[in-house]
């Protein structure tokens, strides 16, 4: 399953995958963590983010966490 409006606010924030791992990483505890390849992995379906990685990764892109992960995340 491809997140296509993750894809779309990625390049929206024309962000490269490695600066979008650190700067979520700065508002999340060491154990949820996000590399480079962890953003891949969340784009194409392959890895599913924890509510602490949504809730960065909505605040680094500026959407919220339904609009990025509608399927994982419940209102």
């Amino acid at each position: 399953m491809s997140r296509m409006t993750l894809k779309l606010a990625i390049v929206a924030a024309e962000k490269k995958h490695q600066v979008l791992a650190t700067e979520t990483n700065m508002g999340l505890p060491p154990e949820h963590r996000l590399s480079e390849h962890d953003i891949t992995r969340l784009v194409t379906g392959r890895m599913d983010p924890t509510p602490e990685q949504a809730a960065a990764l909505s605040r680094v892109l500026g959407r919220s966490s339904v609009e990025l992960f509608p399927a994982e995340v419940k209102p």
